[in-house]
Parts: C-alpha cells; structure tokens; sequence
C-alpha cells in the first residue's frame, strides 16, 4: 500500500527527496528481478517454488510467452515512472503512458492464440 502511495505521488508529484530515493532504489532492484524473469522465464516461473516438484516440469510456450510479456510490461513501467519523475510537461507523461497502453493491447492480441 504504502508503494503504490509513493508511486501515486511520484507520478503527481511532490514527494521528498527521501522518497524518491527509496522509490528508486526500490524499482531498481524490480528492473533487474523483471530482467532476470525475461532472460530466463522457466527459472523465474520456479523461483521458490522448485521444492514442489520431483522433476522439472515442462511449462508451454504460452506460459513463457506470457512470463516474458509480463516482465517487459513491468521493465517498460518502471523506465515510465521513473521518466516521469523527472519530467515536468504533462503532455510527455501522458505519452508515455498512451505508448504503455498501446503495448499492452498489442501484446494481449499477440498473446491471444491463433
């Protein structure tokens, strides 16, 4: 809860300094679990939770297609918070965010079989 107020107010604007620098911090360390996630999908879709399974599962193209995707959406995400944290025009916020949600409509329908 308390991430989401500090993102709400990074986006608004108006936080402390403080604030910023542990909400940067904090998105740092999710870039590189979502870059981590995209690089290697079967692993992260493991990540503590190996020790239910004897065998290694097999997992199907959806299902790493879908961990990719959804590790991109969070890299974009982040790189758009962080951008705008920094950026004062509105009319580039609402850009980026525009292009952020142009990417998710045209990643669902590529996700959608065919």
């Amino acid at each position: 809860m308390e991430l989401c107020l500090l993102l709400l107010t990074n986006i608004i604007g108006g936080p402390s300094l403080g604030d910023r620098i542990l909400l940067t911090f904090m998105l740092i360390l999710l870039y590189a679990v979502s870059i981590w996630s995209y690089l290697y999908p079967r692993e992260s879709m493991l990540f503590l939770q190996r020790w239910r399974y004897k065998e290694e599962p097999e997992f199907t193209d959806t299902a790493i297609r879908l961990t990719k995707f959804s590790s991109m959406l969070v890299m974009i995400l982040i790189t758009i918070i962080l951008i705008s944290s920094f950026v004062g025009n509105p009319f580039i916020k609402l850009l980026l965010f525009l292009g952020f949600f142009a990417y998710i409509i045209i990643g669902v329908f590529r996700l959608l079989p065919k």
